[in-house]
């Protein structure tokens, strides 16, 4: 994604999710936002074919990302935590390669979004909440 010299910092969450859409779209996903699941919503939900890759968007506390995809194991073939920082933190490759997650780093100052660990096949889905899960995201339109 190019963005202007006078871009200002990626500071919310909003943003970051907005960088992380164009990244996506350029990798032929599609996405949708807010999908609910397990009494959560996960923040992006990006598509391609069969595939469902669940996504937490965070600025900081990514702890809380952690516990978050915990529920996203039930319905994603994929699950990420994207973060925005100068640099990804140790601690949240070291977590997230343990659970099996990737993590994509999103540059808040360029915009640039960079897949620093792929996430593993998911074996953890639960077929009967990934259909209900399937069904919420029907209802939900394809964002931009």
């Amino acid at each position: 994604m190019k963005l202007k010299s006078n871009y200002k910092k990626i500071s919310n969450e909003n943003e970051l999710t907005l960088c992380l859409i164009k990244f996506l779209k350029k990798k032929g996903y599609k996405i949708r936002m807010e999908v609910p699941n397990m009494g959560q919503s996960t923040d992006v939900v990006a598509t391609r074919g069969r595939w469902i890759t669940c996504i937490e968007a965070k600025i900081s506390s990514w702890e809380r990302a952690m516990d978050q995809c915990k529920a996203h194991e039930t319905v994603g073939n994929f699950i990420y935590i994207a973060i925005a920082s100068v640099s990804p933190p140790e601690n949240l490759l070291i977590k997230a390669r343990q659970s099996g997650y990737g993590v994509i780093h999103c540059n808040p100052y360029s915009g640039k979004c960079t897949i620093v660990l792929r996430a593993s096949n998911n074996n953890r889905i639960w077929s009967p909440q990934r259909e209900i899960f399937i069904e919420k995201m029907k209802e939900i339109k394809y964002a931009y």
